[in-house]
């Protein structure tokens, strides 16, 4: 304000009788707005200047600006560490209120220290209710994303990792494309040391990278090799982790770190154990069921490109498709379709166009069970033992068909000197 926009912090330690000036590291066109001393560290001290937030862990001899990528260069008025969650919280001009959820990373970041792989400690997690409030309201409200949902773990890497990527090598054989071992993977275990979860799409950065754990154990096994979120919600996932505590475990090069995570209910909720157990053991089955579903499926959907294939190659080859052949192919083909319709709605089909197969129901009451915090009620369980006896029934139909049920098209093509088509069922 008066021509000086040099930062100007010092510090007394005899009650001002002397003074030591502490800019080293601050921006020189960067004036200070205010110095606040970490709560959990008392060696470090945030600086909100006019160029950003900086930080010093040796009590201000020398300061660093944070390299966040999306707090850019704002000034930044306030600095506070919540006292509860201990998320750092920025009053900005540029960017409102900015929070780092859980500054435990920074608060026990060494930066003069050799960067090194490494897994920082996890702040308790919690489950909270999900309900949905709105929808349809366009860009009509201005807002801030939610912090992710879950546990958020952060860890180091000493350097940027690309992403693994398929490799060829020579084989006795042939050439067959086989995956490096991953440098980075993240695991979440159980009690008794079982993995319930890998987390993907892991950040790959030089320095601090986070990700969340939302909590979930892993989720269906897909029909497709990948599942993308729907536009009223997120791909299916596995069941919600009971309160009590976990580890994750991270492999960085072949090594492994492990830190405590701790699954809490939100306070406000009041909920039983066991009643939390019994939808855990429910959720889980109906995910169970869904898995062998998608399986089947995916197994069903490799039978009908062999068909397409199949069909193809006699055109090509002039063996058809007439006569008893394609007979024989459209027999497959209507057969197939009545026995996956039965088990999904057909892909692009709207909702209103057909009642729910199979594994919609099966979605339908996984969404019912797992979206409450109470133990599946009488009609629940009365509707659940009623989709395992149609899981099971559509299972066997699906089942016979692949072994049984293209005896006489394979017998067809053998005759027309094509190759047979294969029963495929993926296991995983």
């Amino acid at each position: 304000m008066f021509d000086d926009p040099a930062p100007h912090v010092f510090k007394t330690t005899d009650y001002g009788k002397t003074w030591t000036r502490l800019t080293a590291g601050l921006p020189p066109q960067g004036f200070v707005w205010v110095v606040r001393q970490d709560p959990k560290n008392p060696r470090l001290l945030w600086a909100g200047t006019e160029l950003g937030l900086y930080a010093s862990h040796d009590e201000g001899k020398h300061w660093r600006r944070l390299p966040l990528k999306n707090l850019p260069t704002v000034a930044v008025h306030d600095v506070l560490v919540h006292p509860r969650e201990n998320d750092l919280i920025l009053g900005t001009h540029g960017r409102a209120l900015w929070v780092f959820d859980d500054a435990t990373p920074l608060q026990q970041w060494a930066p003069d220290a050799p960067l090194q792989a490494q897994l920082l400690d996890v702040r308790p997690a919690r489950r909270f209710p999900s309900r949905f409030t709105r929808y349809g309201l366009g860009d009509k409200e201005f807002r801030a994303p939610n912090p992710p949902a879950g546990a958020l773990i952060t860890y180091v890497l000493p350097e940027k990792m690309a992403p693994d990527e398929a490799v060829r090598t020579e084989g006795s054989e042939a050439k067959k494309a086989e995956k490096k071992p991953e440098r980075v993977k993240l695991e979440i275990l159980d009690g008794a040391g079982k993995v319930i979860r890998t987390v993907k799409k892991l950040g790959l950065e030089k320095g601090l990278n986070r990700v969340a754990w939302d909590l979930r154990y892993d989720p269906p096994f897909s029909r497709k090799e990948t599942e993308e979120a729907s536009e009223f919600g997120p791909p299916p996932g596995g069941p919600y982790a009971l309160p009590g505590t976990y580890a994750a475990r991270l492999t960085i090069d072949g090594k492994t770190y492990e830190k405590p995570v701790v699954v809490r209910v939100d306070p406000l909720v009041k909920s039983s154990l066991a009643a939390l157990q019994a939808q855990f053991d429910m959720a889980e089955a109906l995910i169970g069921m869904r898995s062998e579903l998608n399986r089947t499926l995916r197994g069903l959907d490799a039978t009908k490109a062999q068909l397409d294939e199949r069909r193809r190659l006699a055109k090509e080859l002039g063996r058809g498709p007439e006569g008893e052949l394609e007979a024989q192919l459209a027999k497959a083909e209507a057969k197939l379709k009545e026995i996956a319709d039965a088990l999904a709605r057909p892909e692009g089909q709207p909702n209103y166009a057909s009642g729910p197969r199979v594994a919609e129901q099966l979605q339908a009451l996984v969404g019912d069970v797992d979206g409450a915090f109470a133990a599946p009620t009488a009609p629940q369980q009365e509707f659940f033992r009623e989709l395992q006896e149609q899981v099971r029934q559509s299972l066997a139909r699906a089942e016979a068909f692949q072994k049984e049920g293209l005896a006489s098209l394979n017998e067809a093509l053998t005759r027309s000197e094509l190759p047979p088509v294969v029963a495929l069922r993926p296991k995983s």
